[in-house]
């Protein structure tokens, strides 16, 4: 059976770095999401580059200007088909000068169909991130 991976939302409870985290997403270690731009996550947005949460479902991200379109948002950019198996969505920060900095793995699968609205916790290296999928079967 195959089903369908939809992104909810990303949410910043705690970034590892004090001048926010550059967030990617990869999906069965294929690169799916990353921050746009000069974006960076943090649990309390204060500068004009600094996101606390990702809405996908409207292509938002909450800053402290409050919500704002995902620059080159694309329709569909969060919606994944054709899954079979298992489907591991890993939370990345992208570092220069060292190596990339993993916070965690959220497994979804086809067992999930039907669940709504599922959370999955990244929380490695004193980063705690929450995300929000959907797994929606395929006809």
């Amino acid at each position: 059976m195959t089903y369908t991976v939809k992104l909810i939302g990303l949410k910043c409870l705690v970034s590892q770095e004090d001048d926010g985290d550059e967030i990617y997403l990869t999906l069965n270690r294929e690169l799916i999401w990353a921050m746009p731009g000069d974006y960076v996550m943090h649990e309390n947005p204060q500068r004009p580059n600094h996101v606390k949460e990702v809405d996908f479902v409207a292509g938002q991200l909450l800053t402290s200007k409050g919500w704002q379109p995902i620059p080159a948002a694309t329709l569909g950019a969060s919606v994944f088909g054709g899954r079979s198996g298992r489907s591991e969505i890993e939370v990345w920060d992208h570092d220069n000068f060292s190596r990339d900095d993993y916070f965690g793995k959220i497994t979804g699968s086809e067992n999930e169909i039907g669940h709504g609205h599922i959370t999955g916790v990244a929380a490695q290296d004193a980063a705690h991130y929450v995300l929000t999928y959907e797994i929606l079967a395929e006809e």
